[in-house]
């Protein structure tokens, strides 16, 4: 891959942006190898998070515009919806997971880099932070699920005050709201010791737990409590259910089979 990095840390994917002099810009080659990875990672069931990560200095600045404007400057609308829907399949990708995603962040996360990072299911970010949808500022729009995930995770009216004034915000700020989980100067390493503690749950568990609760907030209440019961009634017949019981029964630490 030429603008990813990639290694695994037990059960945990470690997915590393890797464009250091440019920003970390999100590029089509790029956005290619992030539905290719999703591709192959979505199948992998000894895996129990995937962690998305930039630099220490910046996460990710948004759309490479460099590389994009000579190329959208005289497309036609329908044409530049094909472009940008490239982004949205490349996130929804990301969010359709079903392993937990974490996007550990340091520096900023701008426009579709913040994009990028709220396609992910927590995020953890340093000190340093600085996060904002501040496309506004240049006659544009956030056109990557910010408008529909900034408040699903915020709220309405915390979401419309950072997209409608473009603000960029510092990761306490961003913690105070809800959209990051944790904030820690050893940011990677914060995002690690997550992903271990979800490791000690029951996958099945988790995997029906995510589906469950994004499904859920897009089906409404009622939909999504049946969704609720449905998952319930598959996880009693697995056998990770049964080795948690007894585990616990037993006073050990429960042998997860992923089934």
């Amino acid at each position: 891959m030429q603008t990813l990095e990639y290694r695994e840390e037990d059960t945990t994917a470690v997915v590393t942006l890797h464009r250091p002099d440019a920003m970390n810009a999100i590029t089509e080659e790029m956005l290619g190898e992030l539905r290719q990875l999703c591709s192959d990672l979505a199948g992998r069931a000894d895996l129990r998070a995937v962690v998305i990560a930039g630099s220490d200095d910046i996460f990710c600045a948004g759309a490479d515009l460099k590389d994009q404007a000579p190329r959208l400057a005289d497309l036609a609308p329908s044409e530049m919806w094909v472009k940008l829907s490239e982004t949205v399949e490349t996130f929804n990708a990301i969010a359709a997971l079903p392993h937990p995603t974490i996007a550990a962040i340091s520096g900023f996360a701008l426009g579709g880099g913040l994009e990028l990072a709220l396609s992910c299911d927590l995020r953890v970010a340093s000190p340093s932070a600085k996060l904002g949808l501040p496309e506004a500022k240049v006659g544009m729009m956030p056109a990557a699920g910010g408008t529909q995930r900034l408040p699903r995770i915020v709220g309405a009216s915390r979401a419309a005050e950072l997209m409608f004034t473009g603000n960029i915000i510092d990761s306490e700020c961003a913690r105070s709201m809800g959209l990051v989980n944790v904030v820690d100067h050893d940011w990677l390493g914060a995002a690690m010791g997550l992903a271990e503690r979800i490791a000690r749950c029951s996958p099945v568990a988790i995997r029906l737990i995510k589906d469950a609760m994004w499904n859920g907030l897009e089906a409404g209440l009622e939909a999504g409590l049946r969704m609720e019961a449905v998952a319930v009634g598959l996880l009693f017949s697995t056998d990770d259910r049964r080795e948690g019981l007894q585990a616990f029964l037993d006073k050990r630490a429960p042998q997860w089979q992923g089934s």
